[in-house]
């Protein structure tokens, strides 16, 4: 299954906890590795920048872009 979800999107999708669909599932197992992979790597001594503010912008095809 393919989607295309703004940043907001696939956020509201993982936190309705109501949502029980295969998409809102796949999400939150993809949000559950990323936070266990970025844990493993601040652990690990990986640098901590700031990153750029992301912004939800209608650039082409929904796709969020990053200012």
């Amino acid at each position: 299954m393919q989607a295309a979800f703004m940043y907001s999107e696939a956020q509201l999708c993982i936190d309705d906890a109501s949502d029980q669909s295969e998409m809102a599932q796949g999400l939150r197992a993809l949000n559950k590795f990323g936070k266990l992979l970025r844990g493993k790597r601040i652990d690990k001594g990986a640098l901590m920048l700031a990153s750029p503010e992301v912004r939800e912008a209608q650039c082409r095809r929904s796709v969020v872009c990053m200012f």
